[in-house]
């Protein structure tokens, strides 16, 4: 199978990259293909096949540029957004890290303060024994 005519895959290239709008430096390639394709088309009239010939040739790598531009753009664009998933994981870490480190805290304090009531209650003198209460002799007198 012979390989597209430089003129057909440009304009294949250009509709191609058309329908994906575009934007800044990839609609600049885009115009300058379709400017080469219309001088082609005046050369050819003009009987000037061969400059028509190498006009095709430029609109297909203006084509081609048009869609590396756009591949790029997008390649761009998913790199912001992994970029800001980066950035929004590492938030999210950090403050993990702040709540392990103060949960960290808080345990320490905790065991300290249950060492020091287990130390004032060691050295405390044990309480007295518990003494029965005496009871009552009177009775009481039926009405």
């Amino acid at each position: 199978m012979a390989a597209p005519r430089p003129r057909d895959a440009a304009q294949a290239l250009v509709a191609e990259v058309s329908r994906e709008s575009p934007a800044g430096g990839v609609r600049e390639a885009l115009a300058e293909a379709r400017r080469a394709l219309t001088r082609a088309d005046k050369a050819r009239l003009a009987g000037d096949h061969r400059h028509a010939a190498e006009l095709e040739e430029l609109s297909l790598e203006w084509a081609e540029a048009a869609r590396d531009r756009a591949r790029l753009a997008r390649a761009e664009k998913q790199a912001a957004l992994a970029e800001k998933r980066v950035t929004d994981n590492e938030t999210k870490l950090e403050a993990a890290r702040t709540l392990i480190e103060q949960t960290s805290a808080q345990r320490a304090r905790a065991e300290s303060e249950l060492a020091e009531l287990e130390r004032a209650a060691a050295a405390a003198p044990p309480p007295p024994p518990a003494r029965p209460k005496p009871q009552s002799k009177t009775k009481a007198t039926p009405l």
